[in-house]
């Protein structure tokens, strides 16, 4: 059993993020699959079908997406017994009326805020003076630092992982090519 979360590095990633629903019997979207996607998500509920990713990848067909999501990667792994992670980030935040979205894998979490709030006054830099940073080096509370992680070269990239949740059904994490291959 673990206790209360320890200090984690946060990495901006570079990519813009959308937030898409679907009828909760739609197919699984193709064009999410794809090898230079770094990070995406599929949900699926009794109630909708949901895609996170990033927003350069979105057809123009799609019509309910939320656009304009950036993403703040914490540094993992994440014991499953930590506690306080998610709550040390979001409770300052929404105490300065950011909101945010989170996803979580099995390693780490992902913090989503808008990019509006990125470069604001009073968005997520004012926050810090709130308690969520501190310091001139930006560190997240309990002194991990936060710092913006740059793609890699598209040649030294890892192969892409996947996450796909359902409420209904196991959850599986296999490579994109092992995905269409079962999807084929």
């Amino acid at each position: 059993m673990s206790g209360p979360a320890a200090p984690r590095t946060l990495a901006l990633l570079p990519e813009r993020f959308a937030v898409c629903r679907f009828e909760p019997d739609a197919p699984l979207p193709a064009w999410v699959f794809h090898e230079s996607a770094t990070v995406w998500s599929i949900t699926r509920t009794p109630r909708e079908l949901s895609v996170v990713c990033p927003e350069d990848d979105l057809p123009p067909s799609v019509d309910v997406a939320e656009r304009g999501w950036r993403a703040f990667e914490l540094e993992g792994p994440i014991p499953f017994g930590e506690t306080g992670v998610i709550a040390a980030l979001t409770a300052p935040l929404a105490a300065a009326g950011i909101p945010v979205f989170v996803l979580s894998t099995y390693d780490t979490d992902l913090l989503f805020v808008r990019e509006t709030h990125l470069e604001q006054r009073g968005g997520l830099r004012g926050a810090g003076r709130r308690g969520i940073f501190r310091g001139d080096a930006a560190r997240p509370v309990g002194g991990g630092p936060l710092r913006r992680r740059d793609p890699a070269p598209a040649r030294a990239r890892p192969r892409a992982r996947a996450t796909v949740t359902s409420t209904t059904g196991p959850r599986s994490t296999r490579s994109r090519a092992e995905a269409r291959a079962a999807a084929s």
